[in-house]
């Protein structure tokens, strides 16, 4: 089953040891928001992926064909 993009969010942050205070911090977002997300109750911003790319040491590309 595919998982969705926060599922995918979640497991990347907690792969690299980041709370979910730390990764908010670098997207600029609170941690609430970026629960909301990770549960899949908020959307992501998608101007926020070269940002999380940079983060998780990621292509862009492969970030965005898992947000699609």
């Amino acid at each position: 089953m595919k998982t969705t993009f926060g599922e995918y969010l979640r497991d990347l942050r907690t792969e690299k040891g980041l709370t979910l205070t730390q990764l908010a911090a670098k997207l600029n977002l609170d941690s609430a928001n970026l629960s909301k997300i990770e549960n899949n109750k908020r959307d992501f911003d998608q101007k926020r992926l070269p940002i999380l790319a940079k983060v998780f040491g990621l292509k862009l590309a492969e970030l965005q064909n898992e947000y699609v």
